[in-house]
């Protein structure tokens, strides 16, 4: 009798636990939402969306003051990053200053946010660090709302340590609806797992796994943070929020931007020679008295990936009319894993290896997707850059054209 009693007071107690696995997310994000200040270490696991491999992604040291106030980040910080537990470079924010500056050439950017506000936002999603402890509604550890809705799940997994500390694991299954996130056909679901120290409900370790399908193939993205150090609401010296605080050796410069047009319709389309994956020269000029479509892209570029079905199809209408499409890759280098990519995605035109970006550059080429068409003559006839639902239609019409002419 005893032992039947034991053993139901322990399934009374883990029932429990699985079904307050909201309260323990609940009450680790109010936690987390109180921190005001502190500092912090972190080292970070990855593997990308296209790759196989997960890497260590090294770490970061860490001062961070909140700013309630602050809409680009919510708080100043003082970052230091280190690969292989070498220090690499740091990013200061002061809240007026974004400054990112480099052991490597003892230089550094200042981008105003004043100035240049929108460059600033656009650098937030790459300095979150450890979002759940310094951003204002501690992401990703979830909101009421999240864990209300019935697409996505909550798990109680069990009892882990971390560090030498005794943590709740629990487990988030949040789906991204296709209509929120301005996507046609399918839902993108990541999976969170977060391990929360059960003394001080603050999560230490978290990781989320990004699971998508695209051209037939199932791609997942991963990446895990582990909390090595912290000091919580003990606040740091002003003076490690100014820019003062920057060693005077470094030199520092104003951000400015790089505006490189593109190249400009009925200009002389630049030649080149370059390697296909499958090490077969090809030049521009090979295609003389014939319609081009140039698509730059590279294989972890999600809009890249999403047009290779419509030039697909363009290329099976319209190519016994004297239609080309040619891809230029100017990051990824010729290996297996592209040659798997090629017939995985089902790439029916070639694509041609850009070593150190040459031709991009000529082309200036600074986002991708970018496509140019280039007409019989070898002069280019349209530009596009970047790729969504009205592309196709945009680019079959110039099509047609050109062949006509």
């Amino acid at each position: 009798m005893k032992y039947l009693y034991v053993f139901l007071l322990a399934f009374t107690s883990s029932t429990l636990i699985a079904q307050n696995a909201k309260s323990i997310l609940a009450q680790s994000r109010k936690k987390c939402i109180a921190i005001t200040s502190g500092y912090i270490e972190i080292a970070t696991e990855q593997k990308f969306l296209t790759t196989t491999d997960t890497f260590k992604g090294g770490s970061n040291h860490l001062y961070f003051k909140k700013l309630p106030a602050d809409t680009f980040f919510g708080y100043v910080f003082n970052s230091k990053a280190f690969n292989n537990r070498m220090y690499s470079h740091s990013v200061l924010y002061t809240g007026a200053d974004l400054v990112f500056f480099s052991k490597k050439d003892s230089t550094g950017t200042v981008t105003s946010t004043e100035k240049w506000a929108e460059q600033v936002k656009l650098q937030r999603g790459k300095y979150l660090f450890y979002s759940p402890l310094t951003y204002k509604t501690a992401f990703p550890l979830p909101e009421d709302s999240i864990m209300a809705k019935p697409i996505n799940s909550i798990e109680y997994i069990g009892e882990d340590k971390i560090n030498g500390k005794d943590c709740y694991h629990i487990k988030l299954n949040q789906v991204r609806e296709a209509s929120m996130m301005g996507m046609a056909s399918q839902n993108m679901t990541t999976i969170y797992h977060f391990w929360i120290d059960k003394e001080d409900m603050i999560p230490l370790q978290y990781s989320e796994t990004t699971s998508l399908k695209l051209n037939g193939e199932m791609m997942n993205q991963y990446t895990k943070y582990t909390l090595t150090k912290y000091k919580l609401n003990e606040e740091a010296p002003d003076y490690l929020f100014k820019l003062e605080t920057i060693p005077s050796y470094y030199q520092l410069k104003d951000y400015s931007p790089v505006n490189k047009p593109l190249l400009a319709s009925h200009s002389v389309a630049p030649d080149w020679n370059l390697l296909s994956s499958n090490n077969k020269k090809l030049k521009l000029s090979d295609y003389k008295g014939k319609v081009v479509l140039i698509d730059f892209s590279y294989k972890s570029c999600y809009p890249c990936r999403m047009a290779i079905p419509v030039l697909n199809t363009l290329y099976d209408k319209y190519r016994d009319k004297g239609f080309e499409i040619v891809a230029i890759n100017p990051y990824d280098k010729n290996s297996k894993e592209i040659n798997s990519f090629l017939a995985t995605a089902g790439i029916k035109y070639p694509m041609l290896l850009d070593d150190e970006a040459k031709v991009a550059n000529l082309y200036q080429v600074t986002g991708y997707p970018t496509m140019y068409l280039i007409n019989k003559e070898g002069k280019i006839a349209f530009v596009q850059s970047g790729f969504g639902d009205s592309v196709e239609e945009k680019i079959e019409k110039k099509i047609k054209e050109l062949l006509e002419q």
